[in-house]
């Protein structure tokens, strides 16, 4: 029988083992309720209803599109922050779940989970890895290193590094306004959401900030006074709050609170930048400390998982620093990846390969509406010279193919797409279509074969999932000005051929073989997975096309 891994935390997400066809599938719920970070609660009978209608919705679509029955083996649970909730979430997982077994994996350490979750999915699976995960928060502490031999755990070390709540919630606490939207008051899942996506946002952000005098002291300040007791757990740690409390006390003192508030344009970019240098330290702090010196006894296989394993920055300094290791970042380092985790944990074995781990066979939620959708909107067939044509005259086109990713980052599964080398580009979809920042950069998609000519890094391989920020060659960067950063960086994804064909072909008729990928949303949505949503995001934003790929063919849909 299948087994199925329910993580309820935020970015909550399931896990089911497919014996029969020997795979894992992985299905983040975010993406079924339209919830982007979605964490069930049952504070009132609208959100009873709503965990119901996720939970047939996950029956229906383990049915339809992997023939899975609702009977399991084992129904694997963790993540009950909302402790109020738990008697009735797990009643209604029982009833509603067939299974032989419910089991409580409330005792597995979570990052224990992120670096089960990177290892399984990774290349080094069945042999040794070492894995460093670190993120804003966990059971007792906030990062973690693990080694891996042949799935047994032979090395298990927490701390307290917090690195991912000083990007989540340091902008809340001083506050920021003008580079980045304030969360708004009181808690709740919609500030959850954006303090969450509030570290990707500080990322782009750091390019705009350079070094001076007074970011040299205050990083000095921190390796000197914060760091050590977070690495060796001085007594008196006041959870999350603690080493942010200390910089936001620094950064007041600075600037003068709160007489100087609210910060200007220039301040905000500089803590930013400030930031991320920060993280940098640190991690290359705790690579010289504590993962070189091991690294060989795992093969110089290294793993990064937790929040923070989406920081693109970090990711490529560690590549660069230490071209001699093996590294890879999984698609879905977030919690989203935890529900993997908990089976990989529970077996403790190898369980299916996760061939393509990005990539999943979840298709359109209303895939049976498809058909009369395309006839009511006239929909036309359209060929890859007739796709060339629309993106060459600076277009900006919505992209629906197969099974949606895993991960929060678009693949060509679910994308907008765009010339990478069209005037303006960046600042149009910034503003007329995702309605986001000024300063948020978009990813260029390129072939696998292709990558070395137009970005520099140290190796060229794990890019599959723009888990990593290479340098633009400097013979390209104005022709890529879509896509290459302030700072001539790029979060690079590498194409293979089958994990989109159509766009895989669509890069051989265009000089530079380069677009503009981005997520199919709008801004406070995760990506979408109905052609409904679609279609009213080409309604109601400066989309020109929808094009979805509809047994086999190119089909074309215009502004009403």
């Amino acid at each position: 029988k299948p087994s199925i891994a329910i993580f309820l935390g935020h970015d909550a997400a399931i896990a089911v083992t497919d014996p029969a066809n020997d795979r894992i599938i992985q299905v983040e719920l975010e993406k079924i309720i339209k919830e982007k970070h979605y964490q069930p609660s049952l504070k009132n009978k609208a959100r009873l209803d709503e965990f119901m209608h996720i939970i047939q919705e996950v029956i229906r679509l383990l049915k339809r599109d992997y023939d899975i029955d609702n009977d399991f083996k084992y129904i694997l649970h963790k993540g009950f922050f909302f402790k109020e909730s738990e008697p009735e979430l797990l009643r209604i997982l029982g009833s509603a779940f067939k299974n032989d077994q419910m089991v409580d994996m409330g005792g597995v350490h979570h990052h224990t989970l992120h670096a089960r979750s990177a290892y399984v999915q990774s290349p080094f699976r069945g042999g040794r890895a070492l894995a460093l995960t670190y993120d804003g928060g966990g059971d007792t502490c906030f990062s973690g290193r693990f080694g891996f031999d042949k799935h047994q755990l032979n090395h298990e070390v927490l701390d307290y590094i917090n690195i991912g709540w000083l990007f989540c919630n340091l902008s809340d606490f001083l506050p920021f306004s003008i580079c980045l939207k304030p969360s708004p008051g009181g808690g709740g899942r919609l500030a959850r959401s954006i303090r969450i996506d509030t570290a990707g946002k500080m990322m782009g952000l750091s390019a705009y900030g350079h070094y001076t005098t007074d970011s040299y002291h205050t990083i000095n300040w921190y390796m000197k006074e914060i760091y050590p007791k977070l690495v060796f757990k001085e007594d008196g740690l006041l959870g999350n709050m603690w080493p942010g409390k200390q910089l936001i006390d620094h950064y007041k003192k600075r600037y003068g609170f709160p007489d100087k508030f609210p910060l200007t344009k220039e301040q905000e970019c500089q803590i930013a930048w400030e930031l991320q240098e920060l993280a940098k330290v640190m991690i290359k702090t705790v690579f010289d400390e504590f993962i070189v010196p091991i690294a060989e006894k795992y093969d110089n296989n290294i793993l990064i998982s937790g929040g923070c394993g989406m920081n693109v920055i970090v990711n490529q300094m560690i590549r660069e620093l230490y071209p001699n290791f093996n590294m890879f970042v999984p698609s879905n380092p977030g919690d989203s990846g935890l529900a993997l985790g908990m089976l990989a944990d529970f077996f403790k074995r190898d369980l299916a390969p996760c061939k393509d781990p990005h990539l999943s066979d979840l298709r359109l939620m209303d895939l049976e509406n498809v058909p009369a959708l395309l006839e009511e909107r006239a929909a036309t067939e359209i060929d890859l010279e007739d796709f060339s044509d629309i993106i060459e005259a600076g277009k900006i086109v919505g992209f629906i193919d197969g099974g949606i990713e895993v991960g929060a980052r678009s693949l060509c599964r679910r994308s907008i797409l765009a010339s990478a080398s069209y005037p303006g580009m960046k600042d149009k979809i910034n503003e007329k279509v995702k309605h986001r920042e000024w300063y948020r950069p978009f990813a260029p998609v390129v072939r696998d074969r292709d990558v070395e000519t137009y970005f520099e890094s140290p190796s060229y391989y794990n890019l599959e999932a723009m888990n990593y920020a290479l340098t633009t060659r400097e013979s390209w960067r104005e022709q890529l000005s879509a896509v290459n950063h302030v700072d001539n960086t790029a979060r690079v994804q590498a194409l293979k051929k089958h994990e989109s064909p159509f766009i895989y072909r669509l890069l051989d008729r265009r000089s530079p073989y380069v677009l503009l990928n981005t997520s199919f949303n709008i801004g406070g949505k995760p990506i979408l997975n109905t052609l409904e949503d679609a279609l009213w995001i080409l309604d109601n934003r400066d989309l020109d096309h929808v094009i979805i790929v509809y047994e086999n063919k190119l089909m074309k849909i215009d502004k009403r």
